[in-house]
Formats: structure tokens, sequence, C-alpha cells
């Protein structure tokens, strides 16, 4: 089981290859060591849903009890109340027209660096949190494909060199880390994208 402590751990060892995409292959980090956020409170958490009015998926609360978010060359992975500015999920709504996210209850997870996000999504019918890719310049608004089934998942997949370089398109390899992937409705399946047969 992927745990907050794990993703932690493999956080703090730096041993970490970020993955943009199938078409890039993985990329040895470079530039600074990653910022990590010092943990935040169960209280500070419930203070940003009822400011937001949101409701922040349990998950992601407790992951921001173990890690209230990061940076690193190649992306950032958000937190609430965070001393970055930038690194704080309200500064992301903030950003133009991006408050419909927070009315539709998409939380901001993390960014690929390249002016791209990664939200929490609430699925309904797979009764899942997933995360979700949204393509800015294609539609802001749309979510593109689903790169995981949970909070949990996802993380792992941002920071984890265990993870090969096709991940989340290789369909038996995302598979093998997230088998929940498979159940994800609010999104395409990140390997229907690749080869639309395979869905």
């Amino acid at each position: 089981m992927i745990s907050s402590a794990l993703i932690l751990a493999r956080l703090r060892a730096r041993d970490i290859e970020f993955k943009p995409g199938a078409e890039f292959g993985p990329m040895p980090r470079i530039g600074p060591e990653p910022r990590i956020e010092p943990a935040t409170t169960v209280e500070t958490i419930q203070s940003i849903e009822r400011e937001l009015g949101i409701r922040i998926p349990p998950s992601l609360k407790e992951w921001w009890q173990h890690c209230n978010g990061f940076s690193f060359t190649y992306g950032n992975a958000y937190g609430v109340n965070t001393e970055d500015p930038g690194g704080d999920i309200r500064g992301i709504y903030r950003l133009d027209g991006l408050d419909a996210w927070r009315q539709r209850n998409w939380i901001p997870v993390a960014d690929d660096g390249c002016g791209n996000y990664y939200l929490a999504v609430r699925d309904e019918v797979a009764d899942l949190y997933p995360v979700c890719f949204v393509e800015m310049l294609e539609d802001p608004f749309s979510l593109h494909y689903a790169a995981s089934s949970s909070i949990h998942h996802f993380l792992w997949g941002y920071v984890s060199t265990t993870v090969g370089r096709d991940w989340p398109f290789n369909r038996s390899e995302a598979l093998a880390l997230d088998p929940d992937l498979a159940r994800v409705q609010v999104a395409p399946l990140p390997w229907t994208l690749v080869d639309p047969e395979s869905s």
C-alpha cells in the first residue's frame, strides 16, 4: 500500500526522476534540491475548506499533514497556507478564470512545470477521488485524462523512479501500480489517448 510516509520518504531521499510524459522519457532531476513544505494541521485545512467553500478529499488532507506541498525542477505539488504563495491552492484559484475549478470542487494537486495542472476530482460513479490532468491550452475546463485513481497513487507516480517512463500511458504498467484507475469515469483513461483501441 502506498502511504504518505512512503511517498515523503522517497521525496526526502531525493531519488526523483520526473516523468513529464511518454514522449520525453525519463529525465534526471537537475537544479536545486526539492523544496519540501512542512506539514500542516487539521485545523488549517478545515479553515481553508470553510474559506474556499470546498470539500478536500480525506487522502489529500492526510497527505498535507505529512507534507504541505513541494517543488522541484519539473513541477510543484500544492498545499494550503504555504510559506511560498505560489504553492498554495488559493493562489491557483485566483488565476484568471480558475475560480470555476473551486466552484466545481476541483482541487489543484500539482502542475507539470509547463503551465498544465493535475486536479483531484470527485468521481461519484466510481466512488473515487482520481487525479486528472488538465491541458490548459486545449481547454482549462475539461479533464484531459485521469492520471491516477487516488492522491497517493498520483504522488507516487509523480516522484518515483520505480514507475516506468510511460506512466500513466502504458496500460499494463499503470494498472500494475494503480488497479482502480480502470474504474475512473470522469475522464478518459490515459492509455486511450495513445491507443484508442485499448479502452
